[in-house]
């Protein structure tokens, strides 16, 4: 669906509203996503108060369609909130309607608005405190289909695809290459762990490939978090499922550790916080997986933030606050990677 074709009738109808009662229904751009074109709608019913709800759909950006066709974004983004989202207690927007055409392009999702929220910021990062409350939501996306084998019976759901042995054998060039475009913003201790990552990739993919499955978000960051404001507004709600996968549920805490706390901070607290994570997966009925366990998976998937960080910087259009965010993860995953002693963990 294009935002053209948005008119008082549609919209009544997928809200199960009488369709003569909704009256100056607006819209406005909401955000500035690269993959899907989101807006805000409000409309009255009859003379009662102005009411919105937020519309995702397709980008009017061809390439951005391309991308998102090739990668199943749209797909995976309205098959979690029809098929997943229902079974998981994480809080995401309420979605009142969810459709996808059979080419898995024109899509449109209708959301609960949760504009009281504040967006996060992966430059500014988290407080102590906010990272609780993600970790906590972060247990209940994972927790209830943790080991599930039948999570692979859903065709749309993607696991680990490891890369062809040439694309492999290519990362210590694409490292190579981003060195280059930030010379001098990396030490020798953030640029050794890059060089040890990108040179043991192969084995860096089996080890996402063999662990245990659950719902994985995929890029479980700032960016992509509201924080309550005020009122009723959720502590944090999850949103942007469009790298939906099936993974280990660890990669996305220490994905999000690693890149949204200061490191001397993180450094201190980061037991802790994993012990929280890890008593909320008890409490919702994990029992067979020890924090030692936890730990060790917490240490090797440290990487995950410069993998992400090097490869997305690489891979999409540059910007200056691109330049600052990406170099900001690769800073704080290095970080992250080296106090953990990491380097040395990967095969």
């Amino acid at each position: 669906m294009r935002i053209e074709k948005l008119d008082a009738p549609w919209l009544a109808g997928v809200l199960g509203l009488v369709p003569d009662r909704v009256h100056g229904m607006r819209y406005a751009p909401l955000g500035t996503g690269q993959v899907a074109d989101t807006y805000r709608v409000s409309y009255r019913v009859d003379d009662a108060a102005e009411q919105h709800v937020v519309l995702k759909l397709t980008s009017a950006d061809p390439a951005s369609v391309t991308a998102g066709r090739h990668e199943q974004n749209f797909l995976r983004e309205v098959r979690y909130y029809q098929v997943l989202a229902p079974q998981l207690s994480v809080r995401v927007p309420r979605c009142w309607h969810a459709e996808i055409d059979e080419t898995g392009t024109d899509f449109v999702l209708v959301l609960e608005d949760l504009s009281a929220c504040r967006p996060g910021d992966q430059l500014r990062g988290c407080t102590v405190d906010e990272a609780v409350a993600v970790l906590s939501e972060a247990a209940k996306l994972h927790a209830p289909r943790w080991g599930d084998p039948a999570l692979r019976d859903l065709a749309w759901l993607p696991g680990t695809i490891v890369p062809s042995d040439a694309a492999l054998a290519a990362g210590p060039a694409t490292f190579q290459k981003f060195c280059h475009r930030y010379t001098g913003q990396f030490d020798a201790e953030i640029t050794e762990v890059g060089r040890y990552l990108f040179d043991h990739l192969a084995e860096f993919y089996a080890l996402k490939q063999n662990s245990i499955d659950t719902v994985q978000h995929g890029d479980f960051r700032p960016d992509n978090l509201l924080f309550g404001a005020a009122g009723d507004a959720p502590a944090v709600a999850v949103v942007d499922w469009q790298t939906v996968c099936r993974g280990s549920g660890v990669l996305d805490v220490s994905y999000f550790l690693g890149g949204s706390l200061p490191p001397e901070q993180r450094a201190e607290v980061e037991r802790d916080l994993l012990r929280h994570y890890h008593g909320e997966l008890r409490r919702l009925g994990v029992a067979d997986y020890t924090f030692e366990d936890c730990w060790r998976d917490y240490t090797r998937f440290a990487f995950q933030g410069y993998w992400m960080g090097v490869l997305a910087a690489m891979a999409v259009k540059r910007t200056d606050r691109g330049d600052r965010m990406f170099a900001a993860m690769v800073q704080r995953a290095g970080r992250h990677a080296s106090d953990l002693g990491a380097v040395g963990c990967l095969g």
